[in-house]
């Protein structure tokens, strides 16, 4: 990673890039997915849920030049989004002191560190399913933890298409926020849990039935990941993915150029 400093006028170009990056429209094939998300399923299923997990891998996964006419767009992890930009803009490269930038998001949210927990926020006016669209738009990092809890949010989305998704989820009193820790429930600052952990079986709940255990959904941790960097500072390997019957559901950024 690169240490240099850049001057406050390099500093400023690279805003205007990012600023102009998330003033440019969504593509043809990313606006038919939010048209999908919006209609929702006739069919309430296992399948159709994890349907819309597919659809959502597909955007960072294999399918994403589909998506994303400007590889910068979409969905990264701070690493892959810095690697990015430092191969578009190499005379305006992002360091390691560049950590609001390495973070970006659409204006109506917040991506950062809140009492040493990196958490996603959103605080724009226009009912979650828009927010949601304007975060996948990007351009917007996350880290593994957030990205298992998108991922529901977006199941749950595709099952039962916006209109009734706005209405049963409002955040009226505290905001919509996603953090790094799935596997506690939120708590009163915000800042660590999940606000889909009351829908997660009990933990003490245990069944020896192969058949059972295939049609569950698990949300997982991956040990000596060797292309996923935990933190920052890459001090640890390992990843959090979403498994259901021999599925695995991590965020994995893919563009052209890998």
């Amino acid at each position: 990673m690169r240490l240099e400093i850049l001057s406050e006028q390099q500093k400023q170009q690279r805003l205007y890039i990012l600023s102009q990056l998330q003033n440019e429209p969504a593509s043809i094939h990313l606006q038919d997915y939010f048209k999908r998300l919006e209609v929702g399923s006739p069919t309430w299923d296992i399948d159709t849920f994890i349907a819309g997990a597919k659809c959502l891998a597909n955007l960072s996964g294999s399918e994403r030049d589909k998506y994303y006419c400007n590889p910068l767009k979409g969905l990264h992890y701070p690493n892959s989004f810095t690697k990015l930009w430092n191969q578009k803009h190499p005379q305006l490269p992002l360091t390691l002191l560049d950590v609001d930038i390495r973070r970006p998001c659409p204006r109506t949210w917040f991506n950062g560190d809140k009492n040493g927990r990196l958490v996603l926020i959103y605080h724009g006016d226009a009912p979650l399913s828009q927010g949601l669209n304007e975060l996948i738009e990007g351009p917007s990092t996350l880290v593994c933890g957030i990205w298992c809890q998108l991922l529901m949010w977006m199941m749950i989305r595709y099952l039962i298409g916006d209109e009734l998704f706005d209405r049963s989820f409002k955040f009226d009193k505290a905001p919509f926020t996603l953090t790094e820790i799935w596997e506690t429930p939120m708590n009163d600052a915000s800042t660590a849990g999940n606000l889909l952990h009351d829908f997660y079986d009990d933990p003490r709940y245990t069944t020896t039935d192969p058949s059972e255990l295939e049609r569950r959904i698990q949300t997982r941790t991956f040990f000596n990941h060797a292309t996923y960097r935990a933190t920052v500072l890459a001090l640890f390997r390992w990843e959090l993915a979403v498994r259901y019957n021999g599925l695995v559901f991590a965020h994995k950024v893919e563009t052209s150029d890998d």
